[in-house]
């Protein structure tokens, strides 16, 4: 059929402006949204209105909106809050490791002393070695005796440099230590700063909630 020439078959007089329409499947009842989401049901034959649902729409909308907004924003909370507790086991072992570095830094400073008293009770030791080899130069057991001497004031000198080295790796695990926990503190102190403000926003959300939960059987 040409719609041209299709005619209104009733007109339904609502009081107040419509927002939604919908005819049932058999075209006997119409239900209508007026815009201040009240639900009418009419006949769809006489255009006679033959219910007024006390259910406002409109508040049941916005209560279901604000419950799924609610349920976001405590999840939201929730994560937040792993990520704090996340954030503050970091610290614990970012300090546990800073302890083992000062533990380590305090063991290679000993070894320093060590070493550096071992090679300076070496160093009278071969320059005795090569006096005694100097005055008789044809003494082959000085001469070894002089070899040996040398031989160990060199050991604990390379000693003494392995023992510097691996100071200066400590102390430079302690401060990498060290810088890793103010990181940490740090990330500590803006996920707790981004932790009060989900708060808040949950706390408003769940306000709005129970005041369209309230709103909502006022209508029913």
């Amino acid at each position: 059929r040409k719609t041209d020439t299709l005619q209104p078959a009733i007109n339904i007089q609502s009081g107040t402006a419509l927002n939604h329409a919908a005819i049932s499947t058999d075209a006997q009842r119409v239900v209508t949204v007026t815009t201040d989401g009240k639900p009418e049901l009419w006949n769809a034959a006489d255009g006679k209105l033959l219910a007024t649902l006390n259910t406002d729409l409109v508040t049941a909308r916005t209560l279901v909106r604000r419950t799924a907004d609610k349920t976001v924003r405590d999840a939201r909370v929730t994560v937040v809050k792993a990520q704090v507790t996340e954030d503050k086991k970091r610290v614990t072992e970012q300090k546990a490791s800073l302890t083992k570095a000062e533990e380590e830094l305090k063991k290679a400073t000993t070894a320093v002393a060590e070493a550096k008293k071992k090679f300076d009770e070496t160093v009278p030791k071969t320059a005795a070695a090569k006096k005694a080899s100097e005055e008789k130069p044809e003494d082959a057991a000085l001469k070894k005796a002089l070899e040996a001497a040398t031989k160990a004031e060199q050991a604990a000198k390379d000693a003494v440099t392995t023992a510097e080295n691996a100071l200066k790796s400590a102390n430079k695990g302690k401060e990498l230590s060290e810088q890793a926990i103010k990181r940490a503190e740090a990330r500590v102190v803006e996920r707790k700063q981004v932790l009060t403000a989900v708060e808040q926003e949950a706390k408003t959300s769940t306000e709005s909630q129970v005041a369209s939960d309230a709103a909502s059987k006022q209508t029913i």
